[in-house]
Order: structure tokens, then sequence, then C-alpha cells
């Protein structure tokens, strides 16, 4: 019993001391912590440009003095809407003197899926000790916090957008530099299957002893101008972003394209009343203003009113071409548009640009399992077709169109709008 005793009054002072020890550690720990949250700043930077849907870094710089070794968690809280790659990233922090200051970056991918600003107020924190017995997680406001603006997709970025000069492929289709008889001539090339036998040099293919075929340069100074419909139809989510979004995607990739040409490049965005206006002109400048005015569009809460879309177009005293860009969710709108479209039609080139309703071709597209999920089928399958035929109306009446999905639009629009300019429509 006596040494029962002694090994139960060993084993409570070995419990304490351990227990002791655990604080002593704990204490420490978080003194350290402590310590060294106090001497950190952090700083976070973006690139000078940052573009919708393009992989973007961003950096979080942390400078402090840590007197023992600890890991930091960060995650910078970003705002509006963004996707973060990792979700959060660990840097590790070595111990130093204490007059020694210690900096480390971290590096991450994000994505931003809105127009307008995008900014950084605070970052999140969570800092663990060396032996991973304390853990402090909080919210840092920033001392300077950041705030960059997010310019649409114009393709320029990542060498995305087609100079007509220079490639002789968009997509699929093979597109000329020659614009029509009369145009000024350029230079020599040689012949490649496809080309125009009427463009072949004879004369200098004598001399050469092989093909030549004659390049016209492409005319400039011509004009065109973009209507964006930003009324309440353009809000429909599509993979966290609105179809306003990529409208607006589809406008800048057609305007890069126009300031390349040297053409004249003007803007209109509507709703129920007129959101903005650009006349027409080109360079560098104008193009720069021109993004600017599509970072800042909005979705409205009316619907469209084409009647503000042809008083605009009667105020363009020269012919230009007018691209609407628009969405289609129902066969009632089409019939607005064709209306105005025949308008406008009688000064100018009308050229819609839709976006289809996908939730509608899902809900076509899916299996059917019961009575109600085939009812709702056959009346999506009828809309659809109503749709169509609509469509096939406003294509009987000379009207160009462009339905496609959202993600396409921009190949689309840059397709027709050379094929427009190959023929000498503009």
């Amino acid at each position: 019993a006596l040494l029962f005793d002694i090994s139960f009054d060993l084993a409570i002072v070995v419990f304490l001391l351990i227990l002791l020890s655990f604080v002593v550690l704990f204490v420490f720990e978080y003194l350290a912590i402590k310590r060294f949250y106090s001497t950190l700043s952090v700083t976070v930077k973006f690139p000078e440009r940052i573009v919708t849907s393009d992989v973007t870094k961003v950096f979080t710089i942390l400078n402090g003095a840590p007197r023992f070794a600890s890991r930091i968690y960060i995650r910078p809280e970003l705002s509006p809407s963004y996707k973060l790659s990792p979700s959060r990233q660990y840097v590790q922090f070595d111990s130093s003197d204490d007059s020694s200051r210690v900096e480390q970056t971290v590096e991450q991918d994000f994505v931003p899926l809105s127009r307008g600003e995008i900014s950084c107020l605070r970052v999140w924190l969570r800092l663990e000790s060396q032996l991973g017995l304390f853990t402090w997680q909080l919210i840092r406001k920033l001392e300077t916090p950041v705030q960059v603006k997010v310019y649409p997709d114009s393709g320029t970025s990542l060498g995305k957008s087609f100079d007509p000069l220079q490639l002789n492929t968009v997509g699929q289709r093979r597109i000329d530099t020659f614009r029509g008889e009369g145009r000024e001539f350029d230079s020599l090339r040689h012949y490649t299957r496809g080309d125009d036998l009427r463009k072949i040099d004879w004369k200098r293919t004598a001399r050469a002893r092989d093909l030549l075929v004659r390049v016209y340069k492409p005319e400039t100074n011509q004009r065109v101008n973009i209507a964006i419909d930003c009324s309440r139809r353009m809000s429909a989510p599509i993979d966290g972003r609105q179809q306003l979004d990529f409208a607006v995607d589809a406008a800048a990739h057609l305007g890069s394209l126009v300031n390349t040409g040297d053409d004249e490049l003007g803007l209109f965005a509507f709703n129920h009343r007129i959101v903005t206006e650009q006349r027409l002109s080109k360079g560098r400048g104008r193009y720069h203003s021109y993004l600017e005015a599509l970072r800042g569009l909005e979705v409205g809460d009316f619907e469209p009113d084409y009647s503000q879309l042809v008083k605009w177009a009667n105020r363009q005293r020269k012919r230009s071409l007018i691209v609407l860009i628009s969405s289609i969710a129902t066969p009632k709108a089409i019939d607005g548009i064709r209306a105005a479209m025949l308008s406008i039609r009688k000064r100018h080139l009308p050229l819609l640009v839709a976006s289809n309703d996908r939730a509608l071709g899902e809900v076509v597209s899916n299996s059917v399992n019961g009575e109600t999920e085939a009812y709702i089928n056959a009346a999506a399958y009828a809309r659809v077709q109503e749709i169509e035929k609509k469509f096939e109306v406003l294509r009987k009446t000379g009207i160009d169109f462009i339905h496609s999905d959202v993600k396409n639009l921009c190949s689309e629009v840059n397709r027709k709008y050379y094929e427009l300019k190959m023929s000498g429509r503009l």
C-alpha cells in the first residue's frame, strides 16, 4: 500500500510537471506569436492591368521579425466576385535576430469574373507557432487599401486579337486582304490555293516564272458603331458571370479589331434610356476611353427600349456598320429588334449579335423522367422552334445576324466583321 501511495504521488507530480511544461510552452509560443504579429506588415500588390476571365497574379508581401520559426496561412479578401487558387497559401518564417526583419512574398492566381474595380481591404491570416501549440486566426486590415481597375477582355492581353493585315486565317475560314476592285495596290505574293484567279499578275508571273498574286491595301476610315443592350434580360447568370459581361467582352474584341484596322469606332449603351454614348472617332486614346466606358456598364432593371436605338442611329449622318449586341430568350424579343433593324437599314448596315438562352437549351437536351419533365421539355422545345422561325424571318428580310452561345460570341463577331469588310459592304 505504501509503495502504491508513493507511485501514485509520483505520477501526480510527473503529470503536474508535464502540465506545467505544456502551459509554459503555450505561454511562451503565445508571446512569441504575439510579438511577431506586432512587427508584421502586410502589403498586397496587383498587376497594372487586369482583364476579366484572365488568370492574374496577386502578390501578398509579409515583412516581420520572427524571434522563432512560425508558419502563416494567407488569403487576401478580394471583392467583388473572383476565383482564387489556391484558396489559401502558407509561408514559412525561420527564426531571426531581434534586429533583423524577414520579407516573404506569396503569389496566388485569381480570376476576376466581373468588370469594374477589384479591391482588397484586408487579409485573412492564420499564424501557427513552431511546435503547433498555439494558432491565432484573425483578419488584418491593410494600412493602404488596394483598388485596381478591371477591364473587359479585348483579346490583346494574350495576343488573341486578330490582325487582318498579318493573319491569313480566322478559325477555319481563310480571310483575304483584298477588299474589291479599285483598291490601292500594296504588294505581290506567291499564289496559294484558294486565291482569286482574277488577282494573278500575269506579266510579273511570266517574268518570275511563278504565279504571283496582287495584294491590295485594306480599306480604312470605315465607321463601326457598337450598341449594347444593358437591360435586365442581360442579367442571366452563366458560369458565374452575367450575359452582359460576355457581351462587353465581344464588344471589346470587336473594338480592338476596328482600332487595329484604323476604322472609326463609336459606342451606344441603352436599356429603357441612354446609358452612355460615344461619337465615332479613332486612335489609341479613343480606344482607351472606349474600354473605360465598357468597364462601367451595368445591367438595368427595365426592358430595352429599341426606339432609343433607332433615334441614336438616325443621328448618325454618315453610313456605318451598327452592331447590336443583345440576348434572345423569347420570340417577342426578336420582333422588337426586327422592327428597329428595318428602320436602321434605311441608312446603315445593321448587324444583330444575339446570345442564346443556354438554360433553355439545357432543358431541351436533358433526358425526360416523368410527365412533369416531359411537359417542361416539350414547352422548351416549342419555344426554341419558335425562336428559330423568327430568326428565319429575320434572314429573309436581309438582316445580318449572329445567334450563338456566349462562349463563342467573340470569335463569331470577329469572323463576321472580316466577312463584311472582305465583301466591301462597309
